[in-house]
């Protein structure tokens, strides 16, 4: 299945005829246009004479916050400062704004007292400073009541003057200010910035005396519980006979230190006595078994024993020497062997006092071993009893501590709070002082003229389409096809109404069309290659590409009022038609407005009436020009009637038109308007189709429309509508897809003489 795709040169066409067409708009509205930019450029300029000039100074702030306060462990005087987020820039924008440092900067300079800053701006400050003067000149000057009134006044006319901005994404806020004068400009706008900056500075005063004095406050009592609490502690320690005692580790109940005291004696003590038992019984051990060997001397520590045992060994190898040279009994022998025994004998004599000594060691080592254990038993004892005051005293301790901590901290606020005091710190700073402006900032005549002229341009714009709306009027074909949705078969030019034009004297007992016409009705017979006479062939070819009737045509023309043009473009037609050897007649239909007759045949004696009465036959009533071939059907009743459309509307009419169908070719017929009288519609019994005449900008939409509501037979068989009358020059205008082509020299080639 075939699809039709868009042509993207259609869209680019179809821009550029909208264009065309605001183009021609343009054009056909410049007038009015061109008159709204002139009061547009007049207001401005009334504006811009009469304004009084303005001034505007800028001064710039920064502001900084501090990034430690009051309460912080660091310093609040190091000159360190944090960027604010935009909460608290938003925050000193509306802060500036606000009507207090208004009223500040409008007492310092006394604001409301001055005229120049009260007045308004241009003519109508000046008429109202007029009014004022005059109303105080007849003695209605604002009494007591009316200051603060007046004030009002003056701190709204500040805030109108005033303008505070963020500057970008920084922490710098730019305040604006506008005067009658440079130097009071500047001088309110400085004034503004440094009453805010007084203001953060007796703010922060007043904050730090708020705090000094709370601080104040909560240190006496801080004071008085912190001296409680630790009064509480020693009557605690007293009731309980709690000693306390310093050690490494802190303060210590002196029973706690006593007890770990005889713990390490204990273990001391244990510790001797299982030295002295084993020293007892190793000596003990050698006593029972003889002399001790060296090992066993050595670990007795004595040096008694060692020397004796020195002695032995020696003696020991003397005899054994002596024995092995000079044999066993040999006198100096048995001497060493006795020398051995008393040495012996001393041995084990010092052995048992050692023994003695480390027996009674022993026995004092146990003694007290004992006497620690009972000690510690007791201090053990005394312990458990005092653990849960340990407990109490803990609490009451903490609770002491923490008061006097908390006091001495308080105390280190107040001193910064009192120091803040004596220099408070403000948040916000000049970054540059306004300076008086060297050009003022309104008004401006250049951007005044500008914007005036723009928005002139727009109002003409919209009050030119507002017209072109409001007119409502048939201009080009596309109004044709959009409002009636039919074809338009022709755009007939207006032709100028030249003198009349007396017909050729007829022949004896000739018919023919008689008397002085209109040389209009003649344009398509003397101007033939002339717009007017290509626009009757092109509703003649429309007539003959009608294909719901082939037959002999009977084609009515009609218009919505009278003088649009439909009997002079039906009897253009007919000329046309049988000038070219078509046999054709022209029947004037208009029963109560027979212009047509008027203009063709005003002294015809018989015509319509006279056939459908039936005293005379067609070929006694027919008119006839030699000239064109033409054949014409007057109408003439000499009175009016008021019945026309059931004479239009009766057989004997039906029946006349079947026979004129039958004998001519064409048959065209002049009917009454649709919106004045209803003959029209009763003429759709006997008409194959209709023209409709348009007069070329003068006919309306909607009465257009609201003919057709009572003529839907005509306009079921509507060919077509002609826009008649119509201005080539200006049509252009209207028609934007195809303004360049009403000009003459497109037609030229092809033998336009017009």
């Amino acid at each position: 299945m075939l699809r039709r795709v868009k042509n993207p040169a259609y869209l680019v066409e179809l821009s550029e005829g909208t264009l065309s067409t605001l183009r021609h708009m343009l054009r056909r509205q410049r007038f009015a246009i061109l008159l709204t930019m002139l009061v547009s450029l007049g207001l401005a300029s009334l504006y811009v004479f009469t304004a009084r000039p303005e001034f505007t100074a800028v001064a710039t702030l920064s502001i900084d916050t501090p990034k430690d306060t009051l309460f912080s462990k660091e310093r609040p005087y190091q000159g360190l400062y944090a960027a604010p987020d935009n909460q608290t820039i938003d925050s000193q924008v509306a802060i500036l704004q606000s009507e207090e440092f208004a009223r500040v900067v409008i007492n310092q300079f006394h604001l409301a007292e001055d005229p120049e800053f009260m007045g308004g701006k241009g003519l109508i400050g000046r008429l109202s400073q007029l009014v004022s003067d005059l109303i105080a000149q007849f003695g209605y000057a604002a009494d007591e009541e009316s200051k603060e009134n007046l004030t009002q006044r003056a701190v709204e006319q500040f805030e109108r003057r005033l303008s505070v901005e963020r500057v970008r994404l920084t922490s710098v806020i730019a305040l604006s200010f506008s005067a009658g004068n440079p130097e009071r400009a500047a001088q309110i706008a400085n004034a503004i910035g440094a009453a805010y900056i007084d203001g953060q500075l007796k703010a922060n005063h007043d904050a730090a005396k708020r705090t000094g004095s709370w601080l104040q406050e909560r240190m006496q009592e801080l004071s008085k519980q912190a001296s409680a609490a630790e009064q509480a502690v020693v009557e605690f320690k007293a009731q309980h006979g709690i000693v306390t005692v310093e050690s490494g580790t802190g303060n210590q109940l002196l029973n706690e230190q006593q007890l770990g005291e005889l713990s390490s004696q204990a273990v001391s003590a244990r510790a001797k006595t299982t030295d002295a038992k084993a020293l007892l019984d190793r000596i003990q051990d050698i006593i029972a078994n003889g002399v001790p060997d060296a090992t066993v001397t050595d670990a007795l520590h004595s040096d008694v024993v060692s020397k004796l045992r020195s002695q032995y060994l020696d003696l020991s190898a003397r005899e054994a020497d002596w024995s092995a040279r000079y044999g066993r009994n040999h006198l100096a022998a048995v001497n060493l062997r006795n020398q051995m025994s008393q040495i012996r004998a001393s041995i084990v004599a010092e052995l048992q006092r050692l023994a003695e000594t480390y027996k009674s060691e022993y026995e004092i080592a146990k003694q007290r071993e004992d006497s620690i254990k009972a000690e510690l038993a007791e201090a053990v004892s005394q312990s458990h009893m005092d653990e849960q005051a340990k407990v109490t005293l803990g609490e009451l301790q903490s609770t002491a501590t923490n008061y006097r901590t908390l006091y001495n901290e308080f105390v280190q606020r107040y001193t910064e709070s009192v120091q803040q005091q004596s220099f408070p710190v403000a948040e916000a700073r000049f970054v540059a002082p306004a300076s008086p402006p060297r050009k003022q900032s309104s008004p401006k005549p250049i951007r005044t003229f500008f914007f005036a002229s723009a928005i002139g341009f727009l109002l003409g714009l919209g009050f030119g389409q507002l017209r072109e709306l409001m007119v409502g009027v048939f201009r080009t074909r596309a109004d044709v096809e959009a409002k009636l949705h039919t074809n338009c078969i022709a755009v007939v030019p207006a032709l100028a109404e030249p003198p009349l034009k007396r017909l050729q004297a007829p022949a004896k007992k000739a018919l023919r069309v008689q008397g002085p016409i209109p040389a209009l009705s003649w344009h398509v017979i003397d101007a033939p290659f002339s717009r007017f006479s290509e626009a009757m062939r092109a509703v003649k070819l429309a007539i003959d590409l009608n294909e719901e009737d082939k037959r002999n045509r009977v084609i009515g023309f009609t218009s919505t009022m009278p003088n649009e043009g439909k009997s002079t473009i039906a009897a253009s037609l007919a000329q046309l038609i049988a000038h070219g050897g078509t046999s054709t007649i022209l029947v004037d239909c208009d029963l109560r407005n027979p212009s047509l007759t008027r203009l063709l045949a005003p002294e015809a004696t018989s015509g319509f009436f006279d056939l459908i009465s039936g005293d005379m036959r067609l070929s006694d009533v027919v008119l006839h020009d030699e000239s064109t071939g033409l054949q014409f059907l007057p109408q003439s009743m000499k009175t009016r009637f008021a019945h026309t459309h059931e004479a239009l509307a009766s057989q004997s009419t039906i029946q006349l038109f079947d026979e004129l169908r039958n004998q001519y070719e064409y048959v065209l017929v002049d009917c009454a308007p649709l919106m004045p009288v209803v003959d029209a519609v009763a003429t759709t019994l006997f008409i194959d189709s209709y023209v409709y005449v348009i007069e070329w900008g003068q006919t309306r939409f909607e009465v257009v429309h609201d003919a057709f509501k009572g003529a839907g037979g005509v306009y079921e068989k509507l060919l077509g509508a002609i826009l008649n009358k119509v201005e080539i020059k200006t049509l252009g205008r209207y028609d934007g897809y195809g303004a360049s082509y009403y000009q003459n020299k497109a037609y030229a080639k092809y033998g336009y003489t017009d």
